[in-house]
């Protein structure tokens, strides 16, 4: 089909075509979809997960990426941000907001949530401190959405937040996942240039302690549920 053929029947203009052929836009989802409907394969959506796996992540995340898929079990501190496997759409594309590519990040932030949805998925824990969920990302509205989907992943998995009353604890100093396989623990650190993969016995051992400090100061289960809705406006 030329370009312009199958602008008509996707709904872009030749233009558009041409940008998403030679790589200079990414594709959303729906194009992908048609593309496999009109040409009567899978091969298309296969390739774009790919793609999203490859490209939208900065290289030191990659092979967390695979830790992640094979993970039996996921603890995840988050200082100033809802943990990543658990934004809403909106909430992500608001986090990549200036910078480039930021459709792609978001597709590739939703393709990458499969691994707690999927059946196998790994046990999954999140401690979140209370100023992340007090920070409107987005907007009022795109925050309260996340928050009642954050509190409804909060019936699934365990979902803890650290209160303002902590004040001062370990941990202020930054976020971590710490990611169990066969039986051994893996850590990743995120920083704002790059993230690191820590698998030594000191350093495992270390972000284990402080994992287990943290949730000292962290609220039960069903407290932090009420608090995320309290949060949100909809704890009547």
């Amino acid at each position: 089909m030329s370009r312009e053929e199958l602008g008509n029947v996707t709904g872009y203009v030749g233009g558009t075509i041409a940008q998403l052929e030679i790589g200079e836009r990414f594709p959303q989802e729906r194009f992908i979809d048609q593309l496999d409907d009109i040409f009567k394969t899978s091969r298309f959506r296969l390739i774009y997960h790919k793609l999203l796996r490859r490209d939208a992540y900065p290289e030191s995340f990659r092979p967390w990426i695979d830790i992640e898929q094979e993970a039996t079990a996921l603890r995840w501190f988050e200082l100033s941000h809802v943990p990543g496997l658990l934004q809403t759409e909106a909430y992500a594309r608001a986090i990549f907001t200036g910078r480039e590519d930021v459709e792609a990040k978001v597709a590739a932030r939703l393709e990458r949530q499969e691994v707690v949805h999927r059946d196998g998925s790994p046990e999954f824990v999140a401690v979140i401190d209370e100023s992340a969920l007090r920070r409107p990302v987005g907007g009022d509205d795109v925050m309260r959405k996340q928050l009642l989907a954050l509190a409804e992943a909060a019936e699934r998995w365990i979902i803890q937040v650290v209160p303002w009353e902590a004040r001062s604890y370990l941990c202020l100093d930054g976020p971590f996942v710490l990611a169990t396989l066969d039986g051994s623990d893996v850590v990743y650190l995120p920083t704002a240039q790059a993230g690191y993969i820590l698998d030594s016995h000191d350093a495992v051992a270390e972000i284990r302690w402080r994992w287990d400090a943290i949730r000292g100061e962290a609220l039960s289960r069903w407290q932090s549920k009420d608090l995320i809705l309290r949060l949100a406006g909809d704890d009547e």
